[in-house]
Protein backbone atom coordinates (compact mmCIF):
# COMPACT_ATOMS: atom_id res chain seq x y z
CA UNK A 1 0.00 0.00 0.00
CA UNK A 2 1.49 3.56 -0.78
CA UNK A 3 2.36 5.58 2.70
CA UNK A 4 -1.00 7.64 1.91
CA UNK A 5 -3.08 5.17 2.67
CA UNK A 6 -1.13 3.77 5.53
CA UNK A 7 -1.17 6.48 7.12
CA UNK A 8 -4.84 7.11 6.72
CA UNK A 9 -5.09 3.73 8.59
CA UNK A 10 -3.22 4.49 11.61
CA UNK A 11 -5.09 7.56 11.95
CA UNK A 12 -7.96 5.89 11.99
CA UNK A 13 -6.92 3.57 14.57
CA UNK A 14 -4.99 5.74 16.60
CA UNK A 15 -8.40 8.30 16.98
CA UNK A 16 -9.61 8.99 20.48
CA UNK A 17 -12.92 6.69 20.74
CA UNK A 18 -12.62 4.41 17.87
CA UNK A 19 -11.04 1.62 19.38
CA UNK A 20 -10.02 3.18 22.68
CA UNK A 21 -8.71 6.37 23.83
CA UNK A 22 -4.65 5.61 24.04
CA UNK A 23 -1.54 7.51 25.76
CA UNK A 24 1.27 6.12 24.73
CA UNK A 25 2.69 3.17 23.20
CA UNK A 26 5.12 0.45 24.35
CA UNK A 27 8.03 -0.60 21.84
CA UNK A 28 9.47 -4.55 22.34
CA UNK A 29 11.86 -5.04 20.20
CA UNK A 30 13.78 -8.44 20.19
CA UNK A 31 17.00 -7.99 17.82
CA UNK A 32 20.15 -10.06 16.90
CA UNK A 33 23.55 -8.22 17.28
CA UNK A 34 25.96 -9.32 14.82
CA UNK A 35 29.40 -9.90 16.97
CA UNK A 36 31.67 -8.87 13.96
CA UNK A 37 29.69 -5.81 12.64
CA UNK A 38 28.10 -4.63 15.94
CA UNK A 39 24.58 -4.07 14.25
CA UNK A 40 21.20 -5.28 15.59
CA UNK A 41 19.29 -7.00 13.54
CA UNK A 42 15.48 -6.67 13.66
CA UNK A 43 13.95 -10.49 14.75
CA UNK A 44 10.31 -9.22 15.98
CA UNK A 45 9.14 -5.62 16.68
CA UNK A 46 5.81 -4.86 18.42
CA UNK A 47 4.63 -1.83 19.06
CA UNK A 48 1.23 -1.63 21.61
CA UNK A 49 -0.73 0.84 22.14
CA UNK A 50 -1.84 1.90 25.84
CA UNK A 51 -4.02 4.21 27.88
CA UNK A 52 -1.50 3.87 30.60
CA UNK A 53 -0.16 7.45 31.48
CA UNK A 54 2.17 8.94 28.86
CA UNK A 55 5.04 10.51 31.04
CA UNK A 56 6.59 7.16 31.51
CA UNK A 57 9.15 7.19 28.84
CA UNK A 58 12.25 5.19 29.38
CA UNK A 59 14.29 2.61 28.04
CA UNK A 60 15.29 -1.03 29.18
CA UNK A 61 17.04 -3.89 28.40
CA UNK A 62 14.97 -6.74 29.21
CA UNK A 63 18.14 -8.91 28.33
CA UNK A 64 20.90 -8.05 31.51
CA UNK A 65 23.88 -8.99 29.06
CA UNK A 66 23.31 -10.60 25.21
CA UNK A 67 22.30 -14.00 25.00
CA UNK A 68 24.66 -16.67 22.66
CA UNK A 69 22.90 -17.60 19.76
CA UNK A 70 25.79 -18.56 17.53
CA UNK A 71 29.31 -17.80 17.52
CA UNK A 72 28.15 -14.87 14.76
CA UNK A 73 24.71 -13.38 16.59
CA UNK A 74 23.88 -12.87 20.01
CA UNK A 75 20.00 -12.33 21.47
CA UNK A 76 18.74 -9.01 22.76
CA UNK A 77 15.33 -8.04 23.89
CA UNK A 78 14.47 -4.11 24.38
CA UNK A 79 11.60 -2.20 25.59
CA UNK A 80 10.85 1.86 25.68
CA UNK A 81 8.01 3.77 25.91
CA UNK A 82 6.85 6.44 23.32
CA UNK A 83 4.21 9.28 23.04
CA UNK A 84 1.80 8.81 20.31
CA UNK A 85 3.38 11.98 18.86
CA UNK A 86 6.99 10.07 19.07
CA UNK A 87 5.46 6.91 17.82
CA UNK A 88 3.88 8.35 14.64
CA UNK A 89 6.98 10.15 13.78
CA UNK A 90 8.44 6.53 13.93
CA UNK A 91 5.47 4.76 12.42
CA UNK A 92 5.89 7.99 9.23
CA UNK A 93 9.74 6.66 8.60
CA UNK A 94 8.86 3.89 8.56
CA UNK A 95 5.93 3.89 5.49
CA UNK A 96 7.92 6.73 3.71
CA UNK A 97 11.89 5.71 4.10
CA UNK A 98 11.69 1.68 5.16
CA UNK A 99 13.74 2.86 8.15
CA UNK A 100 13.34 2.11 11.74
CA UNK A 101 15.39 3.23 14.97
CA UNK A 102 15.18 2.88 18.53
CA UNK A 103 17.07 4.81 21.17
CA UNK A 104 19.71 2.79 20.91
CA UNK A 105 20.19 3.38 17.09
CA UNK A 106 19.27 2.25 13.79
CA UNK A 107 17.73 -0.77 13.91
CA UNK A 108 18.91 -3.12 10.52
CA UNK A 109 15.21 -4.50 9.14
CA UNK A 110 13.87 -6.64 6.20
CA UNK A 111 12.89 -5.47 3.04
CA UNK A 112 9.25 -5.06 4.58
CA UNK A 113 5.75 -5.60 3.10
CA UNK A 114 2.47 -4.02 4.50
CA UNK A 115 -0.36 -5.74 5.28
CA UNK A 116 -3.86 -4.28 5.33
CA UNK A 117 -5.14 -3.48 8.90
CA UNK A 118 -6.42 -6.77 10.56
CA UNK A 119 -8.73 -7.21 13.39
CA UNK A 120 -7.11 -10.84 15.42
CA UNK A 121 -10.15 -12.07 17.80
CA UNK A 122 -9.26 -13.13 21.08
CA UNK A 123 -9.09 -16.98 21.49
CA UNK A 124 -12.16 -18.59 22.17
CA UNK A 125 -13.36 -21.78 20.72
CA UNK A 126 -10.06 -22.34 18.85
CA UNK A 127 -6.83 -20.74 19.29
CA UNK A 128 -5.71 -17.92 17.38
CA UNK A 129 -1.98 -18.55 16.12
CA UNK A 130 -1.19 -14.36 15.64
CA UNK A 131 -1.89 -14.01 19.84
CA UNK A 132 1.06 -16.09 20.55
CA UNK A 133 3.24 -12.82 19.54
CA UNK A 134 0.26 -10.06 20.77
CA UNK A 135 0.52 -9.12 24.07
CA UNK A 136 -2.85 -9.75 26.80
CA UNK A 137 -5.28 -9.99 23.40
CA UNK A 138 -7.91 -11.49 25.51
CA UNK A 139 -10.40 -9.11 25.40
CA UNK A 140 -12.55 -7.51 23.21
CA UNK A 141 -9.54 -8.02 20.35
CA UNK A 142 -7.14 -6.08 18.84
CA UNK A 143 -6.17 -4.25 15.51
CA UNK A 144 -3.04 -4.76 13.93
CA UNK A 145 -0.79 -2.91 11.00
CA UNK A 146 1.71 -5.26 10.46
CA UNK A 147 4.75 -4.81 8.00
CA UNK A 148 5.87 -8.36 6.88
CA UNK A 149 9.31 -9.70 6.22
CA UNK A 150 8.57 -11.91 2.85
CA UNK A 151 12.16 -12.78 1.86
CA UNK A 152 12.67 -14.73 5.49
CA UNK A 153 16.62 -15.04 4.79
CA UNK A 154 17.08 -14.08 8.36
CA UNK A 155 16.71 -17.81 9.42
CA UNK A 156 19.67 -19.02 6.96
CA UNK A 157 21.75 -16.05 7.98
CA UNK A 158 21.00 -15.82 11.52
CA UNK A 159 20.15 -19.24 12.97
CA UNK A 160 21.49 -21.39 10.00
CA UNK A 161 19.60 -24.84 12.08
CA UNK A 162 16.08 -25.25 13.29
CA UNK A 163 17.86 -26.23 16.50
CA UNK A 164 19.26 -22.56 16.87
CA UNK A 165 16.23 -21.23 16.05
CA UNK A 166 14.34 -23.42 18.71
CA UNK A 167 16.38 -22.82 21.30
CA UNK A 168 16.55 -19.00 20.91
CA UNK A 169 12.50 -18.86 20.70
CA UNK A 170 12.73 -20.92 24.23
CA UNK A 171 15.47 -18.17 25.64
CA UNK A 172 12.43 -15.47 24.42
CA UNK A 173 9.48 -17.26 25.79
CA UNK A 174 11.40 -17.34 29.25
CA UNK A 175 11.64 -13.26 29.33
CA UNK A 176 8.55 -12.02 27.59
CA UNK A 177 5.73 -14.00 26.69
CA UNK A 178 5.89 -13.99 22.88
CA UNK A 179 6.16 -17.15 21.57
CA UNK A 180 7.58 -17.44 17.32
CA UNK A 181 7.55 -21.36 18.35
CA UNK A 182 4.36 -22.14 15.80
CA UNK A 183 4.61 -18.37 13.63
CA UNK A 184 7.76 -18.33 13.00
CA UNK A 185 6.30 -16.41 9.67
CA UNK A 186 6.37 -13.35 11.84
CA UNK A 187 10.24 -13.43 12.44
CA UNK A 188 11.30 -10.45 11.19
CA UNK A 189 8.50 -8.68 11.25
CA UNK A 190 7.22 -5.28 12.50
CA UNK A 191 3.87 -5.31 14.19
CA UNK A 192 1.73 -2.03 15.78
CA UNK A 193 -1.14 -3.22 17.92
CA UNK A 194 -4.48 -1.55 18.66
CA UNK A 195 -6.49 -3.36 21.45
CA UNK A 196 -10.05 -2.43 21.65
CA UNK A 197 -11.27 -1.47 25.45
CA UNK A 198 -14.33 0.48 24.32
CA UNK A 199 -16.81 -1.78 26.63
CA UNK A 200 -16.81 -5.01 28.40
CA UNK A 201 -19.33 -8.10 28.20
CA UNK A 202 -21.05 -10.57 30.03
CA UNK A 203 -23.33 -13.07 27.89
CA UNK A 204 -26.03 -15.91 29.11
CA UNK A 205 -28.14 -18.29 26.99
CA UNK A 206 -31.79 -17.51 27.14
CA UNK A 207 -34.04 -19.76 29.32
CA UNK A 208 -35.54 -21.23 26.24
CA UNK A 209 -32.31 -20.89 24.07
CA UNK A 210 -33.92 -19.06 21.32
CA UNK A 211 -30.77 -16.38 21.82
CA UNK A 212 -28.63 -14.86 23.91
CA UNK A 213 -28.59 -11.94 26.61
CA UNK A 214 -25.78 -9.35 26.64
CA UNK A 215 -24.53 -7.02 29.33
CA UNK A 216 -22.45 -4.69 28.14
CA UNK A 217 -20.16 -2.04 30.14
CA UNK A 218 -18.71 1.03 28.29
CA UNK A 219 -15.56 3.33 28.83
CA UNK A 220 -16.53 6.19 30.91
CA UNK A 221 -15.02 7.98 28.01
CA UNK A 222 -17.28 6.85 25.01
CA UNK A 223 -19.76 9.74 23.95
CA UNK A 224 -21.04 8.29 20.88
CA UNK A 225 -23.19 4.88 22.15
CA UNK A 226 -25.63 5.24 19.61
CA UNK A 227 -23.51 4.93 16.66
CA UNK A 228 -22.47 0.94 17.83
CA UNK A 229 -24.46 -1.86 16.61
CA UNK A 230 -24.44 -5.75 16.82
CA UNK A 231 -24.43 -8.60 14.17
CA UNK A 232 -25.20 -12.25 16.04
CA UNK A 233 -25.43 -16.16 14.72
CA UNK A 234 -25.60 -19.44 15.84
CA UNK A 235 -23.84 -22.22 13.32
CA UNK A 236 -24.11 -25.72 13.62
CA UNK A 237 -22.73 -28.72 11.38
CA UNK A 238 -22.07 -25.97 8.29
CA UNK A 239 -25.81 -24.47 8.88
CA UNK A 240 -26.90 -21.24 9.87
CA UNK A 241 -28.70 -21.97 12.63
CA UNK A 242 -30.10 -18.52 13.58
CA UNK A 243 -29.10 -14.79 13.20
CA UNK A 244 -29.58 -11.30 14.73
CA UNK A 245 -28.85 -7.55 13.10
CA UNK A 246 -29.55 -5.05 15.96
CA UNK A 247 -31.64 -2.64 14.43
CA UNK A 248 -31.56 0.72 16.86
CA UNK A 249 -28.63 1.28 18.90
CA UNK A 250 -27.38 -1.14 21.79
CA UNK A 251 -28.48 -0.63 25.36
CA UNK A 252 -26.25 -1.80 28.41
CA UNK A 253 -28.68 -5.02 28.96
CA UNK A 254 -29.76 -6.62 25.31
CA UNK A 255 -32.10 -9.55 24.29
CA UNK A 256 -31.14 -11.04 21.38
CA UNK A 257 -33.03 -13.53 19.50
CA UNK A 258 -31.27 -15.75 17.17
CA UNK A 259 -33.71 -18.39 17.52
CA UNK A 260 -31.03 -20.99 18.78
CA UNK A 261 -28.20 -20.46 21.16
CA UNK A 262 -27.46 -23.87 21.64
CA UNK A 263 -24.48 -24.23 19.66
CA UNK A 264 -21.25 -21.78 18.60
CA UNK A 265 -22.63 -18.42 19.17
CA UNK A 266 -20.30 -15.43 17.51
CA UNK A 267 -21.00 -11.63 18.34
CA UNK A 268 -19.58 -8.63 16.61
CA UNK A 269 -20.22 -5.19 17.88
CA UNK A 270 -19.31 -2.48 15.78
CA UNK A 271 -19.45 1.03 14.49
CA UNK A 272 -21.43 1.87 11.92
CA UNK A 273 -19.76 5.05 11.22
CA UNK A 274 -16.06 3.91 11.08
CA UNK A 275 -16.69 -0.17 10.79
CA UNK A 276 -14.36 -0.57 13.35
CA UNK A 277 -14.71 -3.61 15.12
CA UNK A 278 -15.52 -2.47 18.89
CA UNK A 279 -15.68 -6.77 19.87
CA UNK A 280 -15.97 -10.09 18.41
CA UNK A 281 -17.48 -13.04 21.00
CA UNK A 282 -17.34 -16.37 20.37
CA UNK A 283 -19.05 -18.97 23.16
CA UNK A 284 -20.78 -21.88 24.20
CA UNK A 285 -22.99 -21.80 26.68
CA UNK A 286 -23.35 -24.83 29.05
CA UNK A 287 -26.56 -26.71 27.75
CA UNK A 288 -29.23 -29.03 29.07
CA UNK A 289 -26.70 -31.88 27.71
CA UNK A 290 -24.19 -31.66 30.12
CA UNK A 291 -21.71 -33.19 32.31
CA UNK A 292 -19.62 -31.51 35.02
CA UNK A 293 -16.74 -32.53 37.51
CA UNK A 294 -15.83 -31.61 40.92
CA UNK A 295 -12.92 -32.46 42.69
CA UNK A 296 -12.28 -33.09 46.57
CA UNK A 297 -9.68 -33.78 48.55
CA UNK A 298 -9.13 -37.89 49.24
CA UNK A 299 -6.08 -38.88 50.91
CA UNK A 300 -2.62 -39.39 49.97
CA UNK A 301 -1.14 -41.87 47.75
CA UNK A 302 2.67 -42.68 49.25
CA UNK A 303 5.30 -44.45 46.60
CA UNK A 304 8.81 -45.88 47.89
CA UNK A 305 11.08 -44.87 45.31
CA UNK A 306 15.18 -45.26 45.19
CA UNK A 307 16.12 -42.30 47.25
CA UNK A 308 12.40 -41.21 48.73
CA UNK A 309 9.21 -41.32 49.41
CA UNK A 310 6.84 -39.88 47.04
CA UNK A 311 3.53 -38.56 47.96
CA UNK A 312 0.56 -38.12 45.34
CA UNK A 313 -2.68 -36.09 46.48
CA UNK A 314 -5.47 -38.36 45.45
CA UNK A 315 -8.52 -36.66 44.26
CA UNK A 316 -11.93 -38.28 44.08
CA UNK A 317 -14.45 -36.98 41.37
CA UNK A 318 -18.06 -36.17 41.90
CA UNK A 319 -19.96 -36.07 38.42
CA UNK A 320 -22.63 -33.61 37.86
CA UNK A 321 -25.24 -34.75 34.98
CA UNK A 322 -27.73 -33.45 33.54
CA UNK A 323 -31.29 -35.51 31.99
CA UNK A 324 -29.72 -35.92 28.64
CA UNK A 325 -31.89 -36.27 25.95
CA UNK A 326 -32.25 -37.61 22.15
CA UNK A 327 -32.65 -34.24 20.66
CA UNK A 328 -32.21 -33.24 17.04
CA UNK A 329 -28.06 -32.42 18.07
CA UNK A 330 -27.34 -35.54 19.23
CA UNK A 331 -28.36 -37.41 16.15
CA UNK A 332 -26.51 -34.94 14.71
CA UNK A 333 -23.44 -35.33 16.19
CA UNK A 334 -23.34 -38.78 16.30
CA UNK A 335 -23.73 -38.86 12.36
CA UNK A 336 -20.58 -36.41 12.05
CA UNK A 337 -18.68 -38.76 14.05
CA UNK A 338 -19.36 -41.35 12.37
CA UNK A 339 -18.69 -39.73 9.05
CA UNK A 340 -15.23 -38.36 10.65
CA UNK A 341 -14.24 -41.34 11.64
CA UNK A 342 -14.73 -42.87 7.57
CA UNK A 343 -12.95 -39.87 6.17
CA UNK A 344 -9.81 -40.14 9.05
CA UNK A 345 -9.86 -43.84 7.54
CA UNK A 346 -10.19 -43.17 3.93
CA UNK A 347 -7.46 -40.25 4.38
CA UNK A 348 -5.49 -42.77 6.40
CA UNK A 349 -5.48 -40.03 9.27
CA UNK A 350 -6.02 -42.78 11.26
CA UNK A 351 -6.16 -46.22 10.92
CA UNK A 352 -5.67 -49.61 13.17
CA UNK A 353 -4.34 -53.10 12.23
CA UNK A 354 -3.65 -55.98 14.18
CA UNK A 355 -7.07 -56.09 15.71
CA UNK A 356 -7.82 -59.19 17.53
CA UNK A 357 -4.70 -61.09 16.09
CA UNK A 358 -5.67 -60.60 12.21
CA UNK A 359 -2.43 -60.59 10.19
CA UNK A 360 -2.94 -57.16 8.64
CA UNK A 361 0.82 -56.93 7.10
CA UNK A 362 -0.38 -56.92 3.49
CA UNK A 363 -3.36 -54.16 4.09
CA UNK A 364 -0.39 -52.00 6.50
CA UNK A 365 2.07 -52.10 3.76
CA UNK A 366 -0.67 -50.75 1.12
CA UNK A 367 -1.59 -48.14 2.78
CA UNK A 368 1.78 -47.34 3.49
CA UNK A 369 2.58 -47.31 -0.12
CA UNK A 370 -0.28 -45.07 -1.17
CA UNK A 371 0.80 -43.01 1.40
CA UNK A 372 4.37 -42.45 -0.05
CA UNK A 373 2.50 -42.06 -3.73
CA UNK A 374 0.01 -39.04 -2.89
CA UNK A 375 2.37 -37.05 -0.76
CA UNK A 376 6.33 -38.51 -1.83
CA UNK A 377 6.72 -35.81 -4.78
CA UNK A 378 9.24 -33.71 -2.66
CA UNK A 379 10.43 -36.88 -0.87
CA UNK A 380 9.94 -39.29 1.79
CA UNK A 381 11.82 -40.20 5.02
CA UNK A 382 11.91 -43.37 7.15
CA UNK A 383 12.92 -43.34 10.42
CA UNK A 384 12.20 -46.89 12.46
CA UNK A 385 15.11 -47.74 14.92
CA UNK A 386 14.84 -51.85 13.11
CA UNK A 387 15.16 -50.86 9.02
CA UNK A 388 17.24 -53.31 7.00
CA UNK A 389 16.98 -53.64 3.20
CA UNK A 390 13.57 -55.66 3.08
CA UNK A 391 11.84 -53.05 5.02
CA UNK A 392 13.12 -50.20 2.66
CA UNK A 393 12.44 -52.33 -0.75
CA UNK A 394 8.72 -52.76 0.49
CA UNK A 395 8.16 -49.21 1.23
CA UNK A 396 10.54 -46.52 0.31
CA UNK A 397 11.07 -48.25 -3.04
CA UNK A 398 7.44 -47.82 -4.35
CA UNK A 399 7.64 -44.04 -4.30
CA UNK A 400 7.38 -43.98 -7.95
CA UNK A 401 8.84 -40.15 -8.62
CA UNK A 402 12.42 -40.26 -10.32
CA UNK A 403 15.11 -39.32 -8.04
CA UNK A 404 13.25 -37.60 -5.31
CA UNK A 405 15.21 -37.67 -1.98
CA UNK A 406 14.51 -40.49 0.20
CA UNK A 407 16.04 -40.81 3.27
CA UNK A 408 16.35 -43.90 6.18
CA UNK A 409 18.08 -43.70 9.57
CA UNK A 410 17.87 -47.13 11.82
CA UNK A 411 20.01 -48.47 14.92
CA UNK A 412 22.70 -51.01 15.36
CA UNK A 413 23.11 -51.34 18.88
CA UNK A 414 23.52 -53.92 21.29
CA UNK A 415 19.77 -54.95 21.63
CA UNK A 416 18.72 -53.75 18.03
CA UNK A 417 22.06 -55.85 16.80
CA UNK A 418 20.11 -59.41 17.59
CA UNK A 419 17.06 -58.57 15.83
CA UNK A 420 19.55 -57.75 12.75
CA UNK A 421 21.68 -60.73 12.93
CA UNK A 422 18.31 -62.66 13.24
CA UNK A 423 16.56 -61.18 10.52
CA UNK A 424 19.80 -62.30 8.06
CA UNK A 425 19.90 -65.57 9.70
CA UNK A 426 23.84 -64.72 11.08
CA UNK A 427 24.12 -65.34 14.73
CA UNK A 428 26.59 -62.10 16.92
CA UNK A 429 26.68 -60.24 13.38
CA UNK A 430 29.55 -57.42 13.55
CA UNK A 431 28.38 -54.15 12.33
CA UNK A 432 30.96 -53.99 9.59
CA UNK A 433 29.68 -57.53 8.17
CA UNK A 434 26.07 -56.25 8.92
CA UNK A 435 26.58 -53.16 6.81
CA UNK A 436 28.30 -55.53 4.08
CA UNK A 437 25.46 -57.55 3.51
CA UNK A 438 22.94 -54.96 3.48
CA UNK A 439 24.96 -53.14 0.65
CA UNK A 440 25.64 -56.52 -1.25
CA UNK A 441 21.74 -56.97 -1.45
CA UNK A 442 20.34 -53.45 -2.00
CA UNK A 443 22.81 -54.08 -5.18
CA UNK A 444 21.53 -57.22 -6.00
CA UNK A 445 18.23 -57.32 -5.25
CA UNK A 446 16.62 -53.90 -7.25
CA UNK A 447 18.02 -52.25 -10.23
CA UNK A 448 17.86 -49.26 -8.17
CA UNK A 449 16.24 -47.13 -11.26
CA UNK A 450 15.70 -43.51 -10.39
CA UNK A 451 16.52 -44.19 -6.88
CA UNK A 452 18.26 -41.40 -4.46
CA UNK A 453 17.96 -43.35 -1.53
CA UNK A 454 20.31 -42.44 1.15
CA UNK A 455 20.51 -45.33 4.65
CA UNK A 456 22.16 -44.06 7.29
CA UNK A 457 22.69 -45.73 11.05
CA UNK A 458 23.01 -44.28 14.14
CA UNK A 459 25.13 -46.47 15.84
CA UNK A 460 27.38 -46.01 19.57
CA UNK A 461 29.77 -43.22 18.37
CA UNK A 462 27.43 -41.30 16.43
CA UNK A 463 23.06 -39.71 16.97
CA UNK A 464 21.38 -40.91 20.14
CA UNK A 465 18.86 -43.69 20.85
CA UNK A 466 15.47 -43.34 19.16
CA UNK A 467 12.54 -45.25 19.85
CA UNK A 468 9.60 -44.26 18.02
CA UNK A 469 8.87 -44.88 14.41
CA UNK A 470 7.72 -42.70 11.91
CA UNK A 471 6.70 -41.72 7.86
CA UNK A 472 7.99 -38.33 6.95
CA UNK A 473 7.41 -36.40 4.38
CA UNK A 474 9.30 -32.79 4.10
CA UNK A 475 6.33 -31.10 2.18
CA UNK A 476 3.10 -32.49 0.72
CA UNK A 477 1.54 -30.37 -2.18
CA UNK A 478 -0.98 -32.17 -1.66
CA UNK A 479 -1.35 -30.38 2.00
CA UNK A 480 1.36 -27.62 1.06
CA UNK A 481 3.14 -28.13 4.08
CA UNK A 482 5.28 -31.03 5.82
CA UNK A 483 3.21 -34.28 6.87
CA UNK A 484 3.95 -37.19 9.30
CA UNK A 485 2.53 -40.49 10.36
CA UNK A 486 3.55 -42.17 13.66
CA UNK A 487 3.66 -46.12 12.25
CA UNK A 488 2.57 -47.12 15.74
CA UNK A 489 5.57 -50.37 14.98
CA UNK A 490 8.60 -50.79 13.30
CA UNK A 491 8.22 -52.32 9.55
CA UNK A 492 8.76 -55.42 10.27
CA UNK A 493 6.69 -56.08 13.06
CA UNK A 494 3.71 -55.00 10.93
CA UNK A 495 2.12 -58.17 11.12
CA UNK A 496 3.49 -59.09 14.70
CA UNK A 497 1.39 -56.55 16.67
CA UNK A 498 -1.65 -54.32 16.47
CA UNK A 499 -0.57 -51.03 16.03
CA UNK A 500 -1.89 -47.10 14.88
CA UNK A 501 -1.37 -45.68 11.58
CA UNK A 502 -1.97 -41.72 13.03
CA UNK A 503 -1.15 -38.46 10.91
CA UNK A 504 0.02 -36.09 13.70
CA UNK A 505 -1.00 -32.77 14.06
CA UNK A 506 2.50 -31.20 14.37
CA UNK A 507 4.68 -32.93 11.88
CA UNK A 508 7.33 -29.89 11.82
CA UNK A 509 8.52 -31.07 15.10
CA UNK A 510 9.19 -34.43 14.17
CA UNK A 511 10.89 -33.47 10.86
CA UNK A 512 13.34 -31.01 12.52
CA UNK A 513 14.32 -33.70 14.78
CA UNK A 514 14.56 -35.87 12.02
CA UNK A 515 16.95 -33.41 10.10
CA UNK A 516 18.57 -32.82 13.05
CA UNK A 517 19.87 -36.32 13.88
CA UNK A 518 20.36 -36.49 10.17
CA UNK A 519 22.87 -33.73 10.00
CA UNK A 520 24.73 -35.47 12.98
CA UNK A 521 25.05 -38.68 11.39
CA UNK A 522 25.70 -37.21 7.76
CA UNK A 523 28.68 -35.28 9.20
CA UNK A 524 29.95 -38.49 10.46
CA UNK A 525 30.38 -39.48 6.87
CA UNK A 526 30.98 -43.20 5.59
CA UNK A 527 30.96 -44.46 9.51
CA UNK A 528 27.20 -44.08 9.63
CA UNK A 529 26.58 -44.95 6.04
CA UNK A 530 24.49 -48.33 5.06
CA UNK A 531 23.94 -47.32 1.43
CA UNK A 532 23.58 -44.83 -1.12
CA UNK A 533 21.87 -45.22 -4.01
CA UNK A 534 24.04 -42.29 -6.16
CA UNK A 535 26.89 -44.21 -4.94
CA UNK A 536 26.47 -47.47 -6.22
Amino acid sequence: MDPKTLLKEYNLLTEKGNLGFYQRAEVTTIFAFNKKHKTPRNLYTIIVFEEASSELNHNDFLTDELIEINKDYSLGINQEYKTLAEIKNKYQELIEEDRWSDDEGQLNIADLNSVPKQFIRSDGSKLIPLNSVLKNNFYNGSYILEFFDQDKNIFDSVFKSQEKFKKTVEKIRDIIPIDLTFIKDRVGNIIFQFPVTLLTYKNSSKENWNGSNLKLAWHPKVKNKKEFSLIAKNEFDGNLMGFYNSKNSLKNKNSITTGNSKNLNEFIIYNQENNLIAAHIVNSYLGENFELSIEFPSGVRTIKCEYKKVEIKVKSLSKRTSNKSLDYFTHIKKRKYENEKKRLAQNLSIIQYGKNGVDDRKKALEDIRKLVEKHGRKGVYLWDPYLNHKDLMQTLYHCPYKNVPLKAITTYNKSTKKIHGARLNIENISYSKWIHIERAIFKTDSNNLGLNLEFRVRNNSHGWNFHDRFLLFPYSDRLHKPAVWSLGTSVNGLDKNHHILQKLNNPQIILNEFNDLWDELTAAGNDTLVWCSKDN
